[in-house]
C-alpha cells in the first residue's frame, strides 16, 4: 500500500527521554540506598538493597513518564468533526440540538396529500 502523508516519528525518539530519565532516577536511588544502608560512606555498602532501590526507581520513573507522555499526545484533526456518533466539541449543546433536530427533519418521509 502506499504511504501516508502524515510520517510518523521515530519510535526510538519517543522512548528515548523516558529511557534517560528513569535510568538517572534509578542511579540517584540505588547510588543512595547502597551508601545509606550501610550506615554511610564509611560502612558497608549493601548492594542488594541499592540493586533493588535501582530497580523499582527505573520501573515507577517509566511508568509515570510513559503515561505522561500519552496524555500529552494529541488527538488527529478528523477527531471532533460532525455530528451523532462524530459530534463536534467546538459545538454548543443547543447548537448540537439544532443540528440534531434539522437531521431529523431532512430524513422523515414526505407524505404527498
Amino acid at each position: 500500500m502506499g504511504k501516508s502523508s502524515k510520517q510518523r516519528p521515530d519510535r526510538k525518539a519517543n522512548i528515548r527521554p523516558a529511557l534517560i530519565l528513569s535510568l538517572i532516577f534509578g542511579i540517584v536511588a540505588g547510588v543512595v540506598v547502597t551508601v545509606a544502608s550501610g550506615g554511610g560512606v564509611y560502612g558497608g555498602m549493601n548492594f542488594k538493597l541499592g540493586g533493588i532501590a535501582f530497580l523499582i526507581a527505573f520501573v515507577a520513573g517509566l511508568v509515570v513518564i510513559s503515561l505522561l507522555m500519552m496524555v500529552a499526545k494529541e488527538n488527529p484533526d478528523e477527531l471532533g468533526s460532525g455530528s451523532g456518533v462524530h459530534r463536534s466539541s467546538e459545538l454548543s449543546d443547543e447548537e448540537l440540538n439544532r443540528v440534531e433536530r434539522e437531521r431529523r427533519e431532512g430524513d422523515a418521509p414526505h407524505s404527498e396529500g
